[in-house]
């Protein structure tokens, strides 16, 4: 009666993962429904299948998928896996850029803020989850018409959670989920990622477009 999922994590400058972040939830009525029906079937006819000879595997070089930054967040990222729906909101990030550009402490930390928000998009096991996974969703895609990408709103909220955590004011993945969803549209978040970046030496991204003052 459980879902279970699993996302791999390496250490930074590590090429091994030594981390795993497990996530459970339970089955829905519907969903037991048809776990049950399938058990029946499969149990009724008690059929010996003997091993399949493996076939020859033929290398098929994979192409990502486009992904637009600033496209919103439709209702089907409710169906999709953690780790699926992890990766999408990295593209729409562009956390990888960030790696050389912020703190390691705070690259991790951005992370691990994109494992609680796909916990909170996901998780919809009852009503109320339902709803704060809408909520989180509806957030996001304000955040996504406003800045055009999550970069700077995730690197505030990393730099809010790194200074709640050094403070010791952090506790469980659940209890920080509910964090980040709590303070996703606290107006100190892009000011926040904005002091980041340009710390960083990411000053280019604050200058004002001059193109539109071209004869």
């Amino acid at each position: 009666d459980l879902w279970f999922d699993y996302i791999p994590v390496r250490i930074r400058g590590g090429r091994k993962f030594e981390r795993l972040y497990l996530f459970i939830r339970y089955k829905t009525a519907e969903e037991m429904d048809v776990v049950r029906r399938l058990h029946a079937e499969k149990s009724a006819r008690n059929e010996e299948v003997p091993r399949r000879t493996k076939a020859k595997k033929t290398v098929v070089e994979a192409v990502a998928p486009e992904i637009s930054v600033s496209e919103p967040l439709g209702a089907e990222i409710a169906e999709m896996t953690l780790t699926k729906l992890s990766h999408l909101l990295e593209a729409k990030a562009r956390l990888q850029e960030l790696q050389t550009v912020i703190s390691p402490e705070l690259y991790d930390t951005a992370g691990t803020v994109i494992i609680y928000l796909s916990r909170l998009l996901t998780n919809t096991s009852n009503e109320k989850k339902a709803r704060i996974a809408n909520e989180t969703r509806d957030a996001l895609n304000r955040i996504l018409e406003r800045q055009g990408d999550l970069q700077i709103w995730l690197v505030g909220m990393a730099s809010m959670m790194k200074t709640l955590r050094e403070q010791g004011r952090l506790k469980s993945p659940q209890y920080n989920a509910t964090v980040v969803f709590n303070a996703m549209e606290d107006i100190t978040i892009l000011p926040l990622g904005k002091e980041e970046l340009h710390n960083a030496g990411r000053k280019d991204k604050f200058k004002p477009d001059l193109t539109v003052f071209d004869e």
